[in-house]
Formats: C-alpha cells, sequence, structure tokens
C-alpha cells in the first residue's frame, strides 16, 4: 500500500510536470497502476479483517466514502485549478498522496500489529511467519 500510494502520487508531480504527450501517456500508466494496486490492496486488508457479520455494512460505508467524496475533491481540484493552474493542481494532488505514503509508512508498524494477528487467527498467516515479519505483502 504504501509503495503503490507513493508511486501513485509520484505518477501524479511527473504527469503535473509532463510537456510532451508521450512522457504524460507514459507517466499515467505508473499513476493507473499505482492507484489499481493501493485500492486492490486496502479493499483485499478491509475485507480480510473484519467480521463477516459486519463486513457488508464496513464495505459500504468504504465504498459510500470513497465515492461520496469524489465530487467534492473534484470540486475542489477545479477551485483550485482555476486559482493556480491545472498542472500545479495536479502536482500539489501528488504531493498530498505522497505525503499520505509517508503518514502511512510512519504508522505500518502499527497496522501490522493489529493485522497480524488476524491474519493468524484465520490461517492466513503462520504464527511464525507473523513473528519474524517474513510474511511478504501482509499490510
Amino acid at each position: 500500500m504504501v509503495t503503490s500510494t507513493l508511486i501513485f502520487g509520484g505518477g501524479l508531480v511527473a504527469f503535473g510536470l509532463a510537456r510532451t504527450l508521450w512522457f504524460a501517456l507514459l507517466v499515467l500508466v505508473l499513476v493507473g497502476a499505482g492507484f489499481m494496486i493501493e485500492m486492490a490492496a486496502t479493499n483485499t486488508i478491509l475485507q480480510t479483517i473484519v467480521g463477516e457479520r459486519l463486513r457488508g455494512r464496513v464495505m459500504a460505508f468504504y465504498t459510500m466514502a470513497f465515492l461520496g467524496t469524489a465530487p467534492i475533491g473534484s470540486l475542489a481540484a477545479g477551485l483550485a485549478a482555476t486559482h493556480i493552474g491545472t498542472a500545479a493542481t495536479i502536482i500539489a494532488g501528488g504531493v498530498a498522496c505522497i505525503a499520505g505514503g509517508l503518514w502511512l509508512a510512519a504508522r505500518l508498524p502499527r497496522l501490522r500489529a493489529h493485522v497480524r494477528p488476524i491474519y493468524v487467527e484465520l490461517g492466513l498467516l503462520s504464527a511464525v511467519q507473523a513473528e519474524t515479519g517474513t510474511a511478504g505483502g501482509v499490510a
């Protein structure tokens, strides 16, 4: 999640700085990949750590929070683009994503401490892997 968020943010910054079509198209591949991987990772972790009884409610809230705030963000981005320019707005969004990725990286040990016992209980991760931190790809 951290890596894909940083790739997404860095890609947005590079896209905002792009001056040729080919470079912009190349960078947008990174932007799309970073976004899709981050969303898939977030969705996977949410669905695995939430109990079955609450999974539908949590995923509905997650979907509504994500899709429901997109129009507000689009409005804010449009307003910012009007005042500071399109490229600067895209770069600012990328910087915000990078900041969010770094914030997540700083809190990753706490997230792992919370998620790993749940993964062990579900049988998705062995206790040995949880203790040694050898589980590749888990939070």
